[in-house]
């Protein structure tokens, strides 16, 4: 399962512009490979900015998190946006502030953890008490408020 797919890029988009970005042939049909290749660089961006956050995968098991639906949604159509040839330079700008809007969202959800996506579990950390050996006689004490 993906985490975003051509009919959540379409209803971002509008079907004029979806065809815009994605229809290099002028056909009036999305190219598959481009779309495709959006789709991709979309997850591997999650997936690489969230692994060591988040852990596996957002779509195994279960649905994907809407917040990572929409974050994949929207840089597939930054890529294609950005990627489009022969577009000029002010043509790209609303693609790449859709990009950095959603690179800095992964940051940061990345640095909250699991805190914006309750459905998701963190990677284990260690405790501060694993790093304190506590006997009859600990180390620190709440009562001095030191050790």
């Amino acid at each position: 399962m993906a985490y975003t797919d051509q009919a959540r890029i379409t209803a971002r988009l509008g079907t004029e512009r979806f065809l815009r970005l994605f229809d290099r042939d002028g056909d009036e049909v999305a190219d598959a490979g481009v779309l495709t290749a959006a789709i991709a660089y979309a997850e591997a961006i999650i997936d690489a900015k969230l692994a060591a956050s988040h852990g596996a995968r957002f779509d195994a098991p279960g649905p994907v998190p809407e917040m990572i639906a929409v974050c994949a949604t929207d840089l597939a159509i930054g890529w294609a946006g950005m990627a489009f040839p022969g577009g000029a330079a002010d043509a790209r700008a609303p693609y790449s502030a859709m990009q950095e809007a959603a690179m800095k969202f992964l940051a940061a959800l990345a640095t909250d953890r699991s805190a914006r996506l309750p459905d998701t579990a963190p990677l284990p950390t260690r405790s501060a008490e694993s790093y304190v050996e506590v006997d009859d006689d600990p180390q620190w004490s709440p009562k001095t408020g030191g050790f």
